[in-house]
């Protein structure tokens, strides 16, 4: 289990995004990364949980939107009756 300065490191983000994000005050996370307090168990983990679900959204995401762009360009290629060029993309997707 990640603690909150490792998550911050892993995930690139700030102690003030972090407080932001997840509406927890930057003194308290502060508290937590310098052992003054230490947060119930279960939230470092729900934070790099969620975190870790939104890098994999985001991956999808970037996934889709070049599979659109390929998908454009070999229906453009079809139509200008390209083939062998449409199917090499389609072949790469």
């Amino acid at each position: 289990m990640l603690n909150i300065k490792e998550i911050s490191e892993t995930y690139r983000i700030t102690i003030q995004e972090l407080s932001t994000k997840f509406n927890i005050p930057v003194r308290t996370l502060q508290n937590w990364i310098y052992g003054t307090n230490t947060p119930a168990a279960y939230i470092p983990r729900m934070i790099e949980h969620i975190l870790r679900l939104e890098n994999e959204l985001e991956a999808n995401n970037n996934f889709i939107a070049r599979v659109d762009k390929d998908l454009e360009l070999a229906s453009d290629l079809l139509h200008d009756k390209r083939f062998s060029e449409a199917i090499e993309i389609i072949d790469n997707i």
